[in-house]
């Protein structure tokens, strides 16, 4: 019995690191190649897994696109909670700034994120991951700005952080951005109106918070 359960221990980790390691090398296809190259033949060569193995652990490239979209707008959504929201934060200046940091150190605003946009277009069904994303992404901003602001009013938080949600979207569908220096542009424009939504919160930031900004952001591609 012992044996079984160690066997079986031993085949649900090799179908773990068989799973990763797919969407590993599918992620590279994606980024190296482009979307277009993306097939269940063309992975097969380059991760060194049967055909037949990839289709076991996905039923078709819109199952592939849409689990790893998925786990980046997972990660993403962790890396904003763990940043703006983490316990015993208390200066809103210094959670965003550590935020935007961590994004660039964790490759959040990368090429690969580029040719994903792309796919959107070829798989409609990622649709609803992204609109649960926003969905998630508002509450987090919501809880944010009202820990944060000083005396501003329930209505006039709400109003702001559907202005704010208004410019993600904007990042979420912006296939026409040809760059990795366009979508740092557009996160660098993003937060200098994050600077505008702070102050009319009365949220406290420096003078300088949109240099300090600039100067995280734009150094990534620079």
């Amino acid at each position: 019995m012992a044996d079984q359960q160690t066997d079986a221990k031993r085949t649900q980790k090799r179908s773990r690191l068989t799973f990763a390691r797919i969407q590993e090398c599918a992620e590279a296809i994606i980024l190296n190649e482009g979307f277009g190259a993306l097939t269940m033949r063309r992975l097969a060569e380059v991760s060194d897994v049967g055909i037949g193995t990839i289709y076991g652990h996905f039923s078709n490239r819109d199952d592939l696109v849409r689990t790893i979209y998925g786990n980046r707008l997972k990660d993403k959504l962790k890396l904003i909670e763990d940043s703006l929201l983490s316990e015993g934060g208390t200066d809103a200046e210094a959670a965003l700034l550590y935020y935007f940091q961590a994004a660039i150190e964790a490759n959040a605003m990368s090429q690969l994120d580029l040719e994903l946009f792309s796919a959107r277009q070829h798989t409609p069904s990622v649709t609803g991951i992204v609109a649960e994303f926003e969905h998630d992404l508002h509450s987090l901003y919501l809880a944010f700005f009202t820990r944060h602001s000083r005396n501003a009013s329930e209505a006039r938080i709400k109003a702001t952080t559907r202005f704010n949600m208004i410019l993600e979207h904007s990042l979420l569908q912006a296939e026409s951005v040809s760059s990795q220096e366009e979508l740092l542009v557009l996160q660098h424009h993003h937060a200098g109106m994050l600077g505008y939504l702070l102050r009319d919160l009365n949220i406290p930031i420096s003078p300088d918070f949109e240099q300090k900004l600039r100067d995280i952001v734009m150094p990534a591609h620079e």
